[in-house]
């Protein structure tokens, strides 16, 4: 008798528990609900207020935008873009934080514009790709096709013809040359090439592209070290063995976070 009755009572909290649970869930969804829906109105408000745009891609991931006035910017990974009163007061003007690729509709009466971190880059229509991320020392333009003008701060400005490169590195001068244009655009094909890269470099551009962290202990050692390769669809892993045929090196991945030591 006493068994039955502590089981009676055991099926009886149980009972309550779950009426509890059933409360607490009917309760609790409405206010996610209602959370969601102020805070995008919120947003929906501010945007209508000043006007502003902004596309962000995270590490590992692309986007292609069209613009207002049909321009295409194929936005790389880890990348910003951001506009507001786009076409507005005679200009067609944009931002980047990262590295994008402009296809720009031609439009003689309204110049497009595009602001980074160390210059702008000013077109009518033509094509050309933009990279400049805040934590790199450098910004660089590469002329596809038609022409562009790099105007820096202090009023200097400098033309651009296909298949040149403006590079501007911290505190030194802008440099113009000559490069390969496929090479460095290609990314927006899905296609990633170093073309004798230093390690340096090509450590950021493989943590973007496969969206990990990736620690290079003696870098400092093999900095100039420089790869010639293309990826494809290649995995993290697979990229790994190709550097390991070309140099050695040791490697491990757990999760988002990858260990590279040279040998």
């Amino acid at each position: 008798n006493d068994k039955i009755r502590q089981q009676k009572k055991r099926d009886k909290n149980k009972r309550l528990l779950v009426f509890i649970r059933n409360i607490a869930a009917a309760t609790l969804i409405p206010l996610i609900i209602t959370t969601i829906y102020i805070t995008e109105k919120k947003n929906s408000d501010r945007k209508k207020f000043d006007n502003k745009i902004t596309a962000i891609t995270s590490p590992g991931e692309k986007s292609k935008i069209i613009l207002p006035d049909s321009s295409i910017v194929w936005l790389n990974s880890d990348s910003k873009l951001s506009y507001s009163n786009f076409g507005e007061n005679g200009a067609r003007r944009v931002s980047i934080e990262g590295e994008a690729f402009f296809e720009v509709t031609k439009n003689v009466s309204l110049p497009f514009i595009v602001t980074t971190k160390d210059y702008n880059v000013k077109v009518l229509g033509t094509k050309f790709n933009v990279r400049s991320y805040n934590n790199e020392n450098e910004s660089e333009t590469v002329l596809e096709e038609g022409s562009v003008l790099i105007e820096m701060p202090d009023g200097q400005k400098f033309k651009l013809s296909p298949g040149q490169m403006a590079l501007k590195v911290k505190e030194h001068k802008l440099s113009i040359k000559n490069v390969s244009v496929e090479t460095k655009i290609c990314w927006k094909d899905n296609i990633l090439k170093f073309n004798n890269t230093p390690i340096k470099d090509m450590i950021p551009m493989l943590e973007r592209w496969y969206g990990v962290h990736i620690i290079v202990p003696n870098l400092t050692n093999v900095s100039d070290k420089r790869i010639t390769m293309t990826i494809k669809t290649e995995s993290l892993h697979e990229v790994l063995q190709l550097i390991k045929y070309v140099t050695p090196i040791k490697y491990s991945i757990n999760g988002d976070n990858v260990k590279i030591i040279f040998l």
